[in-house]
């Protein structure tokens, strides 16, 4: 399905009597839904319009008319938003749209719009420069040794505190709304120093720790606007991060820095007008859910594309690209400018030769592919999952997603993690016979893992011929229809064993992909190189935010905020969930 820029014109819609100047026309950036998030499959409608009022009506528009399908929508309710003099129009709900025959939206009176918009570089509108204090606090879990099958939580351990100029946001929106974590990436270095880093006022900042988690020497601040992947050296890190670029349209693209010490020793950008491959027309990068990878030679960065010319124009797509230690793009044929078409989830895991080891999940194949040696919507299928356009199921985090969801066995063989709804049913779709139409066998999440024998073969694969359930060789860690499962992590622990993660949610009501729900706690089972459980999960409050990482003793340690987390219902604007506290959950060795 092609996602197409609206068309405007002064026969669709009219204004009612009280609006007060000149507005714009906005879309979000926001790739988990079809239409650039402005028609949703299940028939809700959502944009945002800027005005000068100096009081937001409580209605804009007489109403609005659908081309093609010629449907007429009534008043619609406003929310405000956090950006001054903006109002979102929420959810309409109406019938018998198809989405993929929606081809514009047309508009009466609209000004040009600023489309897509173009992320300011101050980002004055996202954050305050207060002087606040930056606090560390560290949990600490404690696993006895491989040969026991027993987690024991263990109470709060200490704090370190260090001062920083301002608070960070943590929390983001995913498909339907739903609260995610933000990723705080977090990396290990060899000598086992470590660097954690988090987004503020327009800037990737990083701080370099040593092994007992204590803030070692300045801060460094990389110009980008998402941190999509973290590699720790002895000398400094690597960062994949979003910047701006002459785009066509105006979007920012995926860069790799390389910083030394406290000094950027160079930036890549991985995209846009001046990349050697433009697939099949150029691509950006508005959204850049992905990972980065390092083998000691080279950099592997898995990424969500924007096609902004040729055929993949407005298609959303992904890219794998290498780099070298020095900064020079590997041009081989294990990079892919244009791969897994409309990727609704991303996990890389390094390897001692290209290509690394790469899973994606989109929402035409209904599935998660094994795509190491495909490059794309292709190769051993791990899941069958009931997708549509814009929707696969948030497998491996959706939003704010895309790390620790594979780790690699002493032994050779790896761990995938995810949710999934299960496959019921699989049968051929009418209208393309490579795709299976997949039936949910629950509304709501429950946690998988897949035993990978290498790289590219897995232990088992889902059933993929047409007819019967499609998920009976799914590994399930748990199976239930009535409590919801979600952001579900792995990491290896010891030699041939790993923790599998995931966030249990009770009283889940679901609705087109998505639970709300209590929250409940965090679950740790550990698991061996076959899959198989053992012993009882571990019950933390202690959430997952960020990379799941194995520190030089053996410990897992990740970042997360120290909070009541809440997925009782979606947060339309969650930008004003900032904190100046970052905490750190820790798996030990008894």
């Amino acid at each position: 399905m092609q996602t197409r820029k609206p068309s405007y014109s002064s026969t669709w819609m009219s204004y009612s009597r009280n609006v007060c100047g000149t507005w714009d026309f906005r879309l979000p950036h926001r790739r988990s839904s079809p239409m650039s998030n402005t028609v949703h499959r299940d028939g809700r409608f959502l944009f945002w319009i800027k005005h000068n009022c100096s009081v937001p009506p409580v209605t804009m528009f007489n109403h609005i008319v659908l081309p093609m399908n010629n449907i007429a929508l009534p008043n619609m309710s406003v929310f405000p938003v956090s950006e001054q003099n903006s109002v979102r129009f929420g959810e309409r709900t109406f019938n018998g749209i198809n989405t993929p025959d929606v081809a514009g939206i047309q508009f009466e009176g609209v000004k040009e719009p600023i489309y897509p918009i173009k992320r300011e570089s101050n980002a004055k509108a996202l954050f305050a420069p207060f002087a606040l204090a930056f606090f560390v606090t560290v949990h600490t879990a404690t696993v006895p040794s491989v040969r026991e099958p027993k987690i024991i939580y263990a109470n709060r351990a200490k704090e370190h505190t260090r001062t920083e100029k301002v608070p960070f946001n943590y929390v983001i929106s995913g498909y339907n709304e739903m609260p995610h974590h933000r990723r705080t990436p977090f990396a290990v270095a060899p000598n086992g120093n470590s660097y954690v880093a988090y987004l503020a006022a327009g800037y990737v900042h990083v701080q370099q720790l040593d092994k007992n988690l204590k803030a070692v020497g300045p801060e460094v601040k990389v110009r980008g606007y998402e941190a999509s992947g973290l590699v720790a050296h002895n000398d400094g890190f690597a960062l994949l991060t979003s910047q701006n670029a002459s785009t066509p349209n105006g979007e920012t693209v995926a860069a790799l820095v390389r910083v030394k010490g406290t000094a950027v020793a160079w930036t890549v950008p991985l995209n846009g007008p001046s990349f050697y491959d433009q697939g099949f027309g150029g691509t950006s990068s508005p959204v850049l859910d992905g990972d980065l990878a390092w083998n000691g030679e080279y950099y592997g960065a898995y990424f969500i594309v924007h096609g902004y010319g040729g055929g993949a124009n407005g298609h959303y797509g992904d890219s794998i690209e290498y780099v070298d230690a020095n900064g020079k793009v590997n041009k081989s044929p294990y990079s892919n400018a244009w791969g897994c078409s409309h990727n609704e989830g991303i996990a890389i895991m390094q390897t001692k030769t290209l290509p690394f080891l790469t899973l994606c999940s989109n929402d035409w194949h209904t599935g998660i592919f094994l795509n190491t040696d495909t490059r794309s919507m292709s190769g051993p299928k791990i899941s069958n999952d009931q997708t549509w356009a814009g929707y696969g199921g948030e497998p491996f985090g959706g939003e704010g997603g895309s790390f620790s969801n594979v780790a690699a066995f002493k032994n050779g063989r790896y761990i995938v993690a995810w949710q999934t709804r299960g496959a019921s049913k699989v049968v051929t779709d009418s209208g393309d016979s490579e795709v299976l139409d997949v039936t949910a066998r629950w509304g709501v999440h429950n946690v998988a893992i897949a035993i990978l024998k290498d790289k590219s073969t897995p232990l088992t694969t889902v059933p993929t011929k047409p007819g019967g359930a499609g998920d009976t060789n799914i590994n399930w860690v748990t199976k239930t229809a009535n409590i919801d499962h979600v952001n579900v992590r792995v990491a290896a622990y010891g030699a041939n064993q790993a923790v599998v993660t995931w966030e249990q949610v009770t009283s889940p009501k679901c609705n087109a992909g998505t639970c709300t729900g209590t929250f409940v706690a965090t679950y740790i089972q550990l698991v061996d190189s076959n899959g198989a459980k053992i012993g009882t999960p571990l019950k933390t409050p202690a959430t997952v935010g960020g990379d799941m990482r194995v520190m030089a003793n053996g410990d897992i340690v990740w970042p997360y905020v120290d909070t009541k987390w809440d997925l009782s219902a979606s947060i339309w604007d969650p930008s004003s969930m900032r904190t100046s506290k970052l905490s750190f959950a820790r798996l030990s060795v008894a």
